[in-house]
C-alpha cells in the first residue's frame, strides 16, 4: 500500500486526539510490510512529538502552517502524487479528505463549549469531507451513530477503530515522588480528573464536589485550548483542597494516574473518553465516569454518576467499587491501538483497491 498521513498531529500539543494518532500510527509501522510505502506529511514546523519508526519515513512540506497548509499545501502535494490521505485528527482537506477520523461531534452537541470559528470551520468542512471520503473512521460505536444521523451518511461507510491507552507506563525510580513532591501531594492523597478546561469536560462539577467535600482533596490537569470557550476556574476563598496542575507531561501524567486515590471523569459528552482506560491501564482500580451513552458502551464495573448532580455523588460507594482483575484484560483486549490500525489498515487496504479499479 502507498499512502500518506496527515502529520499535523506531531506539532502539536498533546491531547487525546493526539495521543490516539501516536498510539495507531506507532501501531501501524509494526504491522507495515517492505512493500508498503507510507509516508507522514507534516508542515515545517518544530516537531514536538519524536517517533520512533520502522517503516513509515516522515517528509515536511511547504511554507504555511494551521488549517491553510492543509487545505492547499497538503491537498498539493497528494494531488499531485495520486496518494490518498489519512487523517487521524482535526479536518483533513475538504475537497481531498481520503480515509480521515471523526472522533466526535461535540461542537453539534454543546456548541457554547467551542468557539464560533471552530463551529464555523467545522460544519462546513464537515459538510463537504464526509461526503466525499473515501472511509470515515471514529472511535466508538456511538459516535458512528450520531455521524451517519447528522449527516445522513450509510453506517456502512463508517468503521469503528477504538482508541487504546498509550500513557507512559514505566518512570525512574523516585520519578513518583518527584512529581508528587512538584504539586504537594502525597500518594493515595487525592482524587484526579484529566481534560482540557471546555465546558463539556465539565470541571467545574469537580469544583462543586471540592465545596461540598472539604475533607478531600482534588487534582485537576490540564488547560485551555483555543478552539474552546474554556471554564475559568476560581475556587471560592480558602478552598484549598482543590489543585491545578496545568498541562503536565506524559510521564508526569502517568505519575499522577499510578498514585490517585480514584479517577473522577465527569464529561457532559464524549467521543470515547480516554482518561478512565489511561488511569486503569495503569493499576487505578477506583474510577467513576459520568453516566452518558459512550461511557456505558465503553467502560463496565466503575461507578457512574449524574454528571449534573454533585450533591448526589456517593464517595463511599465509588470507593467501594473497585475495578476487577479480570477487566484488566478485557480493557487490554477490546481497546487496543494494535486492533485499531489493523482495523484501519484493512480498510485503507481495500479502499486503495477500489480507487485502482476506477482508475482503469
Amino acid at each position: 500500500m502507498d499512502f500518506c498521513i496527515d502529520g499535523r498531529f506531531l506539532v502539536q500539543s498533546i491531547t487525546g486526539v493526539q495521543r490516539y494518532a501516536i498510539g495507531i500510527v506507532t501501531a501501524m509501522d509494526s504491522l507495515l510490510g517492505e512493500n508498503d510505502h507510507v509516508t507522514i506529511l507534516l508542515p515545517r514546523q518544530q516537531i514536538v512529538t519524536q517517533l520512533s519508526l520502522r517503516r513509515i519515513k516522515m517528509k515536511q512540506i511547504g511554507r504555511l502552517r494551521g488549517h491553510l497548509w492543509t487545505q492547499i499545501e497538503e491537498m498539493s502535494y497528494i494531488r499531485q502524487h495520486h496518494l490518498p490521505l489519512v487523517s487521524f485528527t482535526g479536518l483533513p482537506p475538504v475537497f481531498r479528505p481520503g480515509f480521515m477520523t471523526v472522533h466526535d461531534l461535540n461542537f453539534i452537541n454543546i456548541p457554547e463549549a467551542y468557539s464560533w470559528k471552530y463551529r464555523a470551520l467545522y460544519s462546513f468542512g464537515y459538510h463537504i469531507a464526509l461526503k466525499r471520503a473515501n472511509k470515515i473512521f471514529t472511535v466508538s460505536e456511538c459516535s458512528k451513530q450520531q455521524i451517519s444521523h447528522c449527516y445522513h451518511i450509510s453506517p456502512d461507510k463508517i468503521a469503528v477503530a477504538y482508541d487504546g491507552a498509550n500513557v507512559t507506563a514505566k518512570a525512574e525510580p523516585g520519578f513518583d515522588h518527584a512529581v508528587l513532591d512538584k504539586f504537594a501531594l502525597k500518594s493515595r492523597s487525592y482524587f484526579f480528573t484529566v481534560g482540557s478546561r471546555s465546558r463539556h469536560k465539565n470541571q467545574r462539577f469537580i469544583e462543586d464536589l471540592a465545596r461540598l467535600r472539604p475533607d478531600l482533596t482534588f487534582v485537576i490537569s490540564g488547560d485551555a485550548n483555543g478552539c474552546f470557550n474554556s471554564e475559568k476556574h476560581s475556587p471560592s476563598e480558602g478552598q484549598s483542597n482543590v489543585i491545578f496542575t496545568g498541562y503536565v507531561s506524559e510521564p508526569e501524567l502517568a505519575a499522577l494516574y499510578r498514585n490517585t486515590k480514584g479517577l473522577i471523569m465527569p464529561s457532559l459528552y464524549e467521543g470515547f473518553g480516554l482518561p478512565p482506560l489511561e488511569a486503569i491501564s495503569l493499576g487505578c482500580r477506583a474510577v467513576a465516569v459520568s453516566d452518558i451513552p459512550v461511557f456505558r458502551e465503553i467502560y463496565r464495573n466503575i461507578y457512574f454518576f449524574d454528571p449534573v448532580q454533585p450533591e448526589s455523588f456517593d464517595f463511599d460507594r465509588f470507593e467501594a467499587i473497585s475495578v476487577p482483575d479480570a477487566d484488566f484484560e478485557y480493557y487490554k483486549k477490546t481497546y487496543s491501538f494494535e486492533r485499531s490500525a489493523a482495523l484501519i489498515l484493512d480498510e485503507i487496504g481495500r479502499g486503495c483497491d477500489l480507487l485502482l479499479k476506477k482508475q482503469v
